[in-house]
């Protein structure tokens, strides 16, 4: 199974040196792309004939496709030699700079650090940077005051969760402070 796996819309520098978009088999058998098509939503479309073994990646780059991506509102699609559509990624709004758009193992995308004709990782999650506007809903910053506020209606909430349990359990409550827990 051949995927759109990640491109790069929107490259640091210029666009004709930067962009690309990566291919990869999902798939346990080699695939025989010839005749296959990737296409952009501007209308260009580049024509392929490789073979990809299982796992494989391939990366395809404007300077030798010369198939060029929108910063903005941008559709591949890839198409099998009979013009199947086999897989589809788009995004709207605007490509992040220097972020490609990434597979995620659900089969969503989201913008990420590029690694092309490698494994896509996705360390922004663990580091807390947004990631995008798409299907993960991200992209948003708390302010300091915003971030105050959750963390001090998180404490209220664990603080009741936790009186509850002391009034509640009356080991808890006998261990804690050595009496009844019945309200006086």
């Amino acid at each position: 199974m051949v995927v759109i796996n990640e491109w790069l819309p929107n490259p640091r520098g210029a666009d004709a040196e930067g962009e690309w978009v990566e291919l990869v088999n999902l798939g346990t058998t080699t695939e025989n792309l010839s005749g296959w098509a990737i296409s952009a939503s501007g209308g260009k479309k580049v024509s392929l004939s490789i073979v990809l073994n299982p796992g494989e990646y391939k990366v395809f780059r404007r300077v030798d496709t010369k198939l060029t991506l929108k910063n903005s509102g941008e559709t591949l699609v890839l198409r099998d030699a009979q013009g199947k559509t086999v897989s589809v990624s788009a995004y709207k709004g605007s490509a992040f700079e220097g972020k490609s758009y990434a597979r995620l193992p659900s089969g969503d995308f989201t913008f990420s650090v590029p690694t092309p004709g490698a494994r896509n990782v996705f360390p922004e999650v663990a580091a807390g940077t947004p990631l995008s506007s798409g299907p993960l809903k991200s992209g948003t910053t708390l302010s300091v005051a915003e971030a105050a506020l959750l963390a001090a209606a998180t404490g209220v909430l664990c603080g009741t969760i936790i009186l509850f349990a002391i009034f509640h359990d009356e080991k808890i409550h006998k261990l804690l402070f050595g009496g009844d827990p019945k309200i006086r």
